[in-house]
């Protein structure tokens, strides 16, 4: 390794020629164990994902399974709404109706009909409903005007302590998802009402645990948009858990996602940006998921990574000591703060 390159680079590179996850990954028949890191099998190509797969476990485990994301993989894999308990059920299903009841309102607010216009110029109609305006577009499009919608007058929920509002962006991804696996071209019913109830309640307490571990109302002070960027991790997180991923690709959608978060506060000034960018964030997390599914990897351990990973690099700037919270206990649920 040239000494004269900068010590994050040199790890970078020599990351990439050990991890046994890159472009090439081993893939598992064996039955997932939550606290196994091991995997067996033979290593797969871009090009055998045919192979890889009629072959491949439903519940191949994550890069690490002892790390954060391995951990936060492996719970939203194993978690069952029997685990839930019954406040957290409630809570979760009022709050799912005061999302689409915000999403009725803010369809045809002016700032809506100005970005569904735009967007229905140019989207094909597609199988994924769009709400108040009896249309259907593809579900990126229709997870990215839903979601903008809900956000419309900004009555939607709110975590105080987060702080994010996550109905604007996780609903529109599960309806979204649900709608295309169910009416698309590959006709896989994958959701009903129970299942759709776990993986918005997953959604919620993944997004709430992000904006935990980044000191939540930091992020707002450091001018981020906070609920864009913890939205695309919960979301995907949402989306696994109702296409039923395994811990593996789990760890692929919440990967990508994490690297599409973003979102300005400056937008709240005189744009009309700041309620898509709850849309944007829909959007990307669902995008994760779904290539996800079809076996694109993404950013193995991405909460935990000291150089580029998420709570690394957004972290930056924070007055915390330390600057961000990797500990997780997954007897206390985080999502009663949502209101």
């Amino acid at each position: 390794m040239p000494p004269s390159l900068p010590v994050p680079l040199q790890r970078y590179i020599l990351d990439r020629g050990l991890r046994r996850r890159s472009i090439v990954r081993p893939f598992s028949t064996t039955t997932l164990h939550l606290n196994a890191s091991e995997a067996t099998g033979a290593a797969r190509s871009p090009t055998s994902s045919a192979v890889v797969s009629a072959h491949k476990s439903l519940n191949s485990p994550p890069s690490d399974a002892e790390g954060v994301t391995g951990q936060v993989c492996n719970w939203i894999y194993s978690v069952q709404l029997q685990d839930v308990p019954e406040q957290i059920k409630t809570n979760a299903k009022y709050l799912s109706l005061g999302g689409i009841a915000c999403a009725i309102v803010g369809a045809q607010l002016p700032w809506s009909r100005v970005a569904a216009r735009a967007i229905m110029s140019w989207e094909s109609p597609g199988d994924c409903t769009v709400f108040g305006w009896n249309k259907r577009l593809n579900p990126l499009a229709a997870a990215t005007l839903n979601s903008t919608f809900i956000q419309g007058f900004e009555l939607d929920d709110v975590h105080a302590e987060a702080p994010w509002h996550a109905n604007s962006i996780i609903l529109p991804t599960l309806f979204a998802a649900a709608e295309h696996a169910n009416r698309g071209p590959a006709h896989d019913p994958t959701s009903d009402g129970p299942s759709f109830l776990l993986s918005t309640i997953v959604g919620f307490e993944i997004g709430s645990r992000v904006g935990h571990a980044l000191y939540g109302s930091d992020m707002l002070s450091q001018g981020w948009h906070s609920g864009a960027v913890f939205g695309p991790p919960a979301a995907a997180a949402a989306v696994s858990k109702l296409l039923r991923l395994s811990p593996e690709k789990t760890e692929d959608a919440i990967g990508t996602a994490c690297t599409q978060s973003s979102g300005l506060m400056a937008a709240q000034y005189e744009s009309m940006s700041k309620r898509m960018q709850h849309g944007f964030a829909a959007r990307n997390s669902l995008f994760s998921a779904l290539v996800s599914r079809e076996e694109y990897t993404g950013i193995d351990e991405v909460f935990e990574r000291p150089y580029g990973g998420f709570l690394a690099a957004f972290g930056q700037g924070s007055t915390n000591v330390p600057p961000y919270l990797e500990k997780n206990s997954w007897t206390d649920w985080t999502m009663t703060g949502a209101a």
